[in-house]
């Protein structure tokens, strides 16, 4: 079992913890890795958003985060995200800069 250490919307400091799989969450929108500066912060703007083993579908789902929680992107690969944690990476269209 992995971790995910986040902040919620009052800057609470909240763990996750998943090993199962986890729900599909529908595309809302999107980030450009063109004039990225890592790392940067990220927003989710869905209610359920798989985290990946890697950057793409075929990934295995490692956990899931949720609407309003804050990660940190360190790294970007074809509109994918990986989180500064190490718990994977999650499709960036599903997110927004803050």
């Amino acid at each position: 079992m992995r971790g995910d250490i986040l902040l919620d919307t009052d800057m609470h400091v909240v763990v996750v913890l998943s090993d199962g799989p986890k729900a599909e969450g529908r595309n809302s929108g999107g980030s450009s890795s063109t004039d990225t500066k890592f790392p940067y912060i990220v927003q989710i703007n869905t209610d359920v958003l798989n985290v990946r083993t890697g950057p793409g579908t075929n990934y295995q789902i490692h956990t899931k985060v949720t609407r309003g929680y804050k990660y940190t992107i360190v790294e970007e690969s074809e509109g994918w995200g990986r989180l500064k944690s190490g718990s994977g990476w999650i499709d960036l269209s599903y997110t927004i800069k803050v």
